[in-house]
């Protein structure tokens, strides 16, 4: 009996059958138990753990199943936009389906699961997560499915294969060298803020805080809120636990910055180097030990939920723009244009940089792909104006502030003598690649566009006095995409390049390792040492938010002289966060309530705005307050509270 179909057609549902298979093999890990990223960080209660690197008696949940778990997690929110996507004929490569994918995913799933959690009016439950996303990655295949019937749908290369193992060993070498960092690390501020922000999706369809919340709903804003909807999936998926808002950098890294990078490395090329794909790595390894360790505000560590994981999307999606842009894909230049702008404060000064780049270095000058991006850079900036009023109307939260004039007055105090900033970027980009930034001869159109770009970017920053590492993050990565469109020109032998290449990776690690690299228990210690009474902290309340802060009575703000050498300190979100963690509970020190509640046993320390704090134990906050963790950032890396905070 002969086929209704074509054979290619035929070849490409089967293809498709067997990808949704894949698919909902991968996802059984997740379906059995998404507690088991909890019980892995969980550990970190029940054993010395913490003074330790490695969890040999726990080798099996944390080295073995929760990979597995967190794979599974992956494929199911990136099938969806993945299968639309290739099904559509947009996306014709590895490195397409997976950066595209995940943009088309960052919408739909994050709608479906709001979508879904108003309907319902609570908050999902993990399992039920995990039910919703594999339903909506089915009806995906399905869409796929239905659209083979009417088209031939792009096959892999040799060169796709390479790409799609290559993102799956990267992710997965990294977590198992960074477990500490991912499962039982405790938060600074930076992740705290990050993982309420994300919870609050539980909650409410935006991630905005009312201003009775207080410091923390200076963040995020229009230019910063989007990565917290993925982190979001994670949260519902593996539960309130650290590890649910860090474990979503290894997408973004391997589903988003790898394959974007790989898009401009493969541009107008028929092929490229299998060496391009497996040590674009050997750079991005360092790169994440540089986020995981000393991208941060903390005196003490950084927290690869807040900036890394948001500068990894940010970058994603800039490079996706830069594809778009380059391939004269309109639709996709709006698309990623959007999420670019409203990743990061950043965004719009890429943005604008490439389109400037472009025009003056691109011939023929791209003007129709220009213009495409001026508009929606003008449409971005225009949505950001109104937001705060449309978000009124809807009686919902406005946006934070935190970033919105301080660009600019960043620009008004300049800083040009401080060389040790050129480390930043030629150290994290694994040493080598900064080079190829130079060799201006070597370069074709989109490589001297990307160099521009890269070097503009640094510079921007450079001359500020006021810096924080993680501005620099995207002239750390740019470097590798002209390194790998210029080596095909050089003249040393493929094997002494690569070799010289993973050498200078080498050295680049070890220059961003920590003298310390064991995980921090500051915050958790002091957490667990506070009674919060003021009630609504589990359903993402803003009073216990504003109550933490009269904790700053007692402790030093982080950019007090007096940190870290002589007195410790943190964001009391990192403290409140533990305050709820039934494993960290300890003896109490400090009880935040209402003035009108009945005084515990105690002193009286702090009084404002309707909170109070009090002392109950005077002997355990001295010691809370004379608590002297390592600095775990690396020397080279490390900057003064003077030009973290005041600039100077």
């Amino acid at each position: 009996m002969s086929s209704a179909y074509p054979s290619h057609l035929t070849a490409a549902r089967r293809r498709l059958v067997l990808y949704i298979l894949a698919m909902v093999v991968a996802s059984i890990p997740v379906l059995l138990d998404p507690g088991a990223v909890a019980r892995g960080a969980g550990v970190v209660y029940s054993s010395r753990l913490v003074f330790d690197y490695f969890a040999a008696s726990h080798a099996l949940l944390v080295y073995v199943w929760i990979p597995a778990v967190v794979l599974g997690a992956f494929v199911l929110v990136l099938f969806p936009g993945a299968a639309l996507v290739w099904s559509a004929g947009a996306a014709r490569s590895a490195a397409q389906v997976l950066l595209l994918g995940l943009a088309t995913s960052t919408v739909c799933v994050s709608a479906l699961l709001e979508v879904t959690e108003a309907a319902l009016a609570r908050p999902l439950a993990a399992r039920e997560t995990v039910v919703v996303l594999l339903a909506a990655a089915l009806a995906a295949g399905g869409v796929a499915l239905w659209r083979a019937g009417g088209r031939e749908l792009p096959t892999f290369s040799r060169s796709d294969r390479q790409v799609f193992a290559a993102a799956l060993a990267g992710a997965l070498v990294l977590y198992l060298a960074l477990v500490p960092k991912f499962l039982w690390e405790s938060f600074n501020g930076d992740g705290a803020h990050a993982f309420e922000s994300a919870r609050l999706l539980l909650f409410q369809a935006v991630p905005f805080w009312p201003h009775e919340a207080g410091a923390i709903a200076g963040y995020p804003g229009v230019t910063t809120f989007l990565s917290s909807y993925p982190s979001a999936w994670f949260v519902r998926l593996f539960g309130g636990v650290e590890a649910a808002v860090r474990l979503p950098y290894l997408l973004f890294l391997s589903a988003g910055l790898f394959p974007g990078i790989m898009l401009l490395i493969q541009h107008a090329r028929e092929r490229v180097p299998d060496a391009s794909i497996w040590l674009t790595w050997s750079a991005l390894a360092v790169f994440t030990v540089v986020m995981a360790f000393s991208a941060t505000y903390s005196p003490y560590h950084a927290d690869i939920a807040l900036p890394g994981a948001q500068d990894a999307l940010l970058i994603a999606w800039f490079l996706g723009f830069a594809w778009a842009c380059t391939a004269g894909r309109h639709v996709w230049i709006a698309a990623f244009g959007l999420l670019t702008f409203s990743t990061s404060p950043a965004g719009l000064v890429l943005l604008a940089f490439w389109v400037a780049a472009a025009v003056l270095l691109m011939r023929p000058v791209p003007i129709a792909a220009s213009l495409t991006a001026a508009g929606t850079m003008a449409a971005a900036v225009l949505l950001a104006s109104w937001a705060p009023e449309a978000l009124a109307a809807l009686g919902a939260p406005a946006p934070g502030s935190e970033h919105g004039a301080g660009l600019v007055r960043r620009l008004l105090r300049v800083n040009v003598t401080d060389w040790k900033r050129v480390l930043y970027v030629v150290v994290p980009a694994g040493i080598l690649p900064a080079f190829a930034i130079a060799a201006v001869r070597r370069q074709d159109p989109l490589a001297r566009t990307v160099a521009a770009v890269a070097l503009v970017q640094f510079l921007f920053f450079y001359v500020q006095a006021r810096i924080s590492l993680h501005y620099f993050a995207p002239a750390m990565v740019l470097p590798v995409i002209v390194f790998w469109r210029v080596a095909g020109t050089m003249t040393l032998r493929p094997r002494v390049l690569n070799a010289a290449v993973a050498a200078c990776a080498g050295i680049a690690l070890v220059l961003s390792l920590p003298p310390d690299l064991a995980p921090h228990r500051a915050a958790r210690i002091v957490g667990g040492g506070i009674d919060e009474r003021v009630g609504g902290y589990e359903q993402a309340g803003p009073l216990p938010f504003r109550a933490s802060e009269l904790l700053f009575e007692v402790f030093p703000r982080p950019s007090s002289d007096r940190v870290p050498d002589s007195a410790y300190s943190e964001s009391p979100l990192a403290w409140l966060y533990y305050a709820h963690r039934p494993e960290a509970r300890g003896g109490t020190s400090y009880v935040l309530q209402t003035v009108d509640a009945t005084a515990p046993d105690g002193r009286l320390a702090a009084q404002r705005d309707g909170m109070a704090l009090y002392i109950t134990n005077d002997s355990l906050v001295s010691r809370d307050v004379g608590l002297l963790p390592p600095q775990s950032i690396a020397p080279i890396y490390r900057i003064s509270k003077q030009t973290l905070f005041r600039g100077g």
